[in-house]
């Protein structure tokens, strides 16, 4: 009982942190299932944005001054994930090339490689320049609604490129993340919010494009 009480979480952000933890890493399992059995059109580019912009948010975030294991864990689970689906999306593409099968996947448009840029570019000055871990995450965290752009663009044109499920669990995940800063010692640390509230907007609003109906043709053309 000991050695299972040293590792249960004992005070609340370790709860939320375990919570976050465990949502995060629940949605990209079921995320990952859903690419390899080619469910949705996940947008490639986008995600190898994701994997490069989560390295350098989880190095920043748990450099601030304040971090605890509790509020790191969901940056550490996402960077793992990231790079799982990256190489899920990387064999399903590479299993339809050898069978010749239709291309699955959301193609990126050249401005995105553009905003691709952008986001490492900001993300590099913080190890180039070597600002303050607080700034850099949260220019990086910012900067990155720039690599959501290509995907709510393909949901606006494509409802069911994306199932609503992972990304609601992910969208709770964020929230359990705040209240684990929320209720932690560094809860004055405002830099520490920065990460899981933007996320948490930014993956509500995948959650919502999932539910919105196209118009149809024929309303369109009157």
């Amino acid at each position: 009982m000991e050695i299972l009480s040293t590792y249960l979480p004992n005070t609340t952000p370790e709860f939320f942190g375990v919570l976050a933890l465990i949502l995060h890493l629940i949605g990209y399992s079921m995320y990952g299932w859903m690419v390899l059995h080619e469910w949705g059109r996940p947008h490639i580019l986008t995600w190898f944005m994701w994997l490069g912009g989560g390295i350098v948010e989880y190095a920043t975030y748990q450099a601030i001054p304040g971090a605890h294991w509790s509020s790191n864990a969901l940056p550490l689970a996402c960077v793992l994930g990231l790079g799982f689906i990256t190489i899920a999306i990387i064999y399903a593409q590479i299993k339809n090339w050898l069978h010749k099968t239709e291309y699955q996947y959301e193609k990126p448009e050249k401005k995105d490689y553009w905003l691709f840029g952008f986001d490492a570019g900001a993300g590099a000055l913080w190890w180039i320049d070597k600002w303050s871990a607080a700034l850099a995450n949260s220019v990086a965290v910012s900067t990155s609604v720039f690599t959501f752009i290509p995907l709510w663009r393909a949901q606006w044109r494509n409802p069911e490129s994306e199932h609503y499920l992972p990304w609601f669990i992910w969208t709770a995940a964020y929230m359990a993340m705040f209240m684990a800063v929320l209720t932690g010692d560094a809860a004055h640390t405002w830099e520490l919010y920065v990460y899981p509230l933007t996320y948490f907007a930014f993956h509500a609003v995948v959650v919502m494009l999932c539910f919105r109906r196209p118009p149809h043709k024929n309303s369109i053309a009157s």
